[in-house]
């Protein structure tokens, strides 16, 4: 009976206790009034952030976009566009055409 008595008086504790510290603690105004207002200062400006995050984007992906193939393709690529408007001439309707349908 004692150790039943000794547990059903933890556990009411318990429950006070638990109840206690749940409750939302009161704040002064003035502590609100303070937190509220203060400005927070940045140790960068957005510029100086916005070229940190791009340096630290392009190291990261620095492997995908200068891969040897990567560079092969886009040579190969401006290679093949080229000739095919390397002797058009706009003076006649036949290359005029050719150059304005892909623009």
């Amino acid at each position: 009976m004692k150790q039943y008595l000794v547990e059903a008086y933890e556990f009411i504790a318990a429950d006070k206790q638990q109840k206690t510290l749940l409750e939302p603690v009161p704040v002064s105004e003035d502590l609100k009034a303070t937190l509220s207002s203060q400005k927070r200062d940045w140790g960068a400006s957005r510029w100086q952030q916005y070229s940190i995050l791009f340096r630290r984007g392009f190291k990261e992906r620095r492997h995908d976009y200068l891969s040897w193939m990567r560079i092969t393709q886009v040579l190969a690529t401006a290679v093949v566009l080229g000739l095919l408007w390397w002797h058009s001439s706009s003076a006649t309707p036949r290359g005029l055409e050719d150059q304005c349908t892909l623009h």
